[in-house]
């Protein structure tokens, strides 16, 4: 848990080494990867995993996993509950929500994926809820401590959390809150598709944890201990398709009638109704895991409608229809950029792309020598560039109007934007002792550092976003890039 709290709190070196790390293990972000790349290797790992023990990953690699865990382990300590029972599969609830995440990521939308996925969910809860209030006790103490002259700490800036975006995290965080309290890990056995998906692939575990019916006494220790409620004492079985392996049953039986058992063979009467559920399970379980990483490589959408202004998407992320179609809503890129220029978005790229994050450059602009978000990425949605391609990398094309400009208006110096600009796409020309700007959009990255200094309102220079990334021009490693004279102009105008 611990390691997870860092990558999501970290400073960015932490946040970079730690997310390669745990990103490798975790199932959505690893199936995102599976078309290339080294962490696609991580998705067959949890893949064998779950065939040999069953759902280790939900019991040990699963950060929201273990964020339930933990409040299980202190409600138990705290609040007076009834005690554990069986609890019916809802299985009218957790199949249809796994069908209708493959069916919307094929069509082209990871709602689903956004809201549910626990590796995204938790890097919400993580991002908009924990890391907030950790900001704000931090800032507590550092403006305590500066009174009594101490600089031990520091103010910390966090990224503008809107309502929009707080308002779901703080809903969904409720509901897990209750469920763990009160049933143990009944989100991962109801509305969690990965833990449904890993579920069927359990059923055909080698390893399964079986209750030996002699030894058995019908204490009901296990069944009351069981978080995932999968004990069935009056049958005397245990549903694999709902424990998560925590072995909480095999440590408090005192008779040792809970194993841990490798699984040989079937009864012979059994044989048919397994191969009919074998067949059917296995289709379902192959088809969701491929189907699941080609939103939309069968069915082309576009995210934001033609025309229209685009959110601006970080370097790395290639184009609006790649990102929406591989960011699964986790914030680590938000939590990480240094400059606070990521922010989380509702539905600016509708509901393909809810709750992703795109560039807000009223906050900060993406600074020139940084390329964090692209190696914290876990899914590919950003990919890693060098410095040298980030540099390159044109994001968005800068527009200036020059009626809201305060040195057009007034013949004033301002310079504010050139001052700024990384590659002097935005420049001056001086003319009456008055330097005008100008700009020059094939050097212009788009990383919103003009539109960020601005001080006029409405901005006399912004950032468009490219639908699809292109490349900009090398800037000049030295002075200026000056235009050449319009026909009109004076010629002893001073370039």
């Amino acid at each position: 848990m611990g390691l997870f709290i860092l990558t999501f709190f970290g400073r960015e070196k932490l946040s970079i080494f730690f997310s390669k790390i745990l990103s490798f293990f975790q199932f959505t972000p690893s199936l995102f990867f599976i078309a290339g790349g080294l962490s696609s290797f991580g998705f067959f790992i949890i893949f064998l995993l779950t065939i040999a023990f069953g759902r280790v990953y939900c019991s040990f690699l699963c950060p929201l996993g273990i964020f339930q865990d933990v409040i299980i382990f202190f409600s138990r300590k705290t609040i007076k509950r009834r005690k554990n029972r069986y609890q019916k599969p809802y299985n009218l609830i957790r199949y249809p929500i796994l069908i209708l995440t493959v069916i919307s990521s094929i069509i082209g939308s990871l709602i689903f994926i956004n809201f549910l996925d626990p590796y995204s969910f938790f890097g919400r809860i993580a991002t908009n809820l924990f890391k907030p209030l950790f900001v704000f006790i931090n800032n507590v103490i550092v403006s305590i401590f500066e009174r009594f002259d101490i600089y031990a700490l520091s103010m910390i800036e966090i990224h503008q959390i809107t309502p929009l975006i707080l308002t779901p995290t703080l809903l969904l965080f409720l509901i897990l809150l209750v469920m763990s309290i009160f049933r143990g890990r009944m989100y991962c056995n109801t509305l969690c598709p990965v833990g449904t998906l890993l579920g069927i692939i359990s059923r055909f575990s080698i390893f399964k944890i079986t209750i030996d019916k002699e030894k058995c006494t019908s204490c009901g220790q296990c069944e009351t201990e069981c978080r995932a409620g999968c004990i069935d004492l009056r049958n005397q079985t245990v549903d694999t398709t709902r424990c998560v392996v925590c072995f909480d049953c095999l440590e408090i039986c005192t008779k040792s009638a809970v194993e841990y058992n490798l699984i040989i063979k079937r009864k012979e009467k059994k044989i048919d109704l397994s191969r009919r559920n074998l067949l059917k399970d296995s289709v379902s379980t192959v088809g969701s895991m491929i189907l699941l990483n080609f939103p939309l490589r069968l069915f082309p959408k576009k995210s934001v409608q033609e025309g229209k202004s685009v959110p601006i998407t970080p370097p790395g992320s290639i184009s609006i229809e790649h990102f929406t179609a591989a960011c699964t809503a986790c914030h680590l890129c938000v939590n990480a950029c240094p400059s606070k220029v990521l922010k989380p978005t509702f539905l600016e790229y509708g509901l393909t792309g809810i709750m992703q994050p795109s560039m807000d450059y009223k906050k900060g602009y993406c600074e020139y020598e940084c390329n964090i978000c692209g190696k914290v990425c876990p899914t590919g949605a950003i990919k890693p560039l060098s410095l040298e391609e980030k540099k390159l990398t044109q994001i968005g094309k800068v527009h200036f109007i020059e009626d809201y400009c305060v040195v057009y208006k007034n013949n004033k110096d301002c310079g504010a934007c050139a001052e700024i600009c990384p590659t002097h796409a935005v420049f001056t020309v001086e003319k009456d002792n008055v330097f005008y700007i100008e700009t020059d959009v094939d050097f212009c990255i788009g990383c919103g550092a003009c539109e960020h200094v601005c001080p006029e309102i409405p901005k006399a220079i912004f950032v468009k976003g490219n639908r699809v990334h292109e490349k900009a021009r090398k800037p000049f490693s030295g002075e200026e890039p000056v235009r050449k004279p319009r026909p009109h102009e004076d010629r002893d105008f001073p370039f």
